[in-house]
């Protein structure tokens, strides 16, 4: 059957189709919300055998699986398999409709779902779909009210793992965002787009900016990666 492309199981909640029953009948507790494997230790649930494989390793501790280049270690074979190509820069999943190349055979299978529009993770309480499974599972956190990741200083709970990271900061102090124009420092990637935007302003008011290698610089800031101002702005910029 995969040789000749059928998927034979087939949801009845939303069409997803797959070549594998096992497959199917995990998919199907996204809809159901059946968590049958527990945790011995806490009162984690999950609908996935290797989640709560993954999830028991937090409370022993026990990552038996390490990088040889680094210090990378994890309670998953695959993981590190994974991880192993960070270093080799091996991408050997490709996209057969564009030159997209990826480490891992999940983040293909999400990206040609872009190409193909399909959307089989379906919410069971109202009408969202998604592309992939984790952008779901956050999803559903908004209908449960789920905060799993809790803040070990306060009582701070979030519902993704991002969120928590950042609250963090407020605890450690940690300001990993740095403006390249002066010497402002944030813990939050927002506030620094924020702040950048003054020096954008402040820059638009001197006749330097009609130069086009100022505004292609300029243009520039602010974004998801601030690339490093040249030092030839900077300089203009302080005048």
């Amino acid at each position: 059957m995969t040789h000749t492309g059928e998927k034979p199981f087939t949801c009845e909640f939303c069409g997803y189709k797959t070549v594998d029953r096992t497959d199917l009948m995990k998919h199907r507790r996204m809809h159901t919300g059946e968590k049958p494997f527990t945790c011995e230790e806490c009162d984690f649930r999950t609908g996935d055998p290797k989640s709560l494989k993954i999830h028991s390793s937090k409370h022993t501790g026990e990552k038996p699986f390490e990088c040889e280049d680094c210090e990378f270690k994890t309670a998953d074979r695959s993981s590190l398999r994974t991880h192993k190509r960070i270093h080799t820069g091996e991408k050997p999943f490709t996209c057969n409709l564009c030159d997209y190349r990826t480490r891992d055979r999940k983040s293909l299978a999400v990206h040609k779902r872009k190409h193909s529009g399909e959307k089989p993770f379906a919410c069971m309480y109202c009408e969202y779909k998604s592309n992939n499974r984790s952008d779901l599972t956050l999803h559903v956190r908004i209908h449960t009210g789920e905060k799993p990741y809790a803040c070990e200083e306060c009582d701070y709970r979030a519902t993704q793992k991002a969120a928590l990271v950042s609250h963090m900061r407020t605890h450690t102090g940690v300001k990993p965002y740095a403006c390249d124009i002066c010497e402002f420092k944030t813990g939050y990637r927002s506030s620094l787009i924020t702040h950048v935007g003054t020096h954008v302003r402040e820059l638009k008011q001197h006749p330097f900016f009609l130069d086009p290698l100022v505004v292609a610089e300029v243009s520039h800031i602010g974004e998801q990666e601030p690339p490093s101002t040249s030092p030839e702005v900077a300089s203009k910029a302080c005048v």
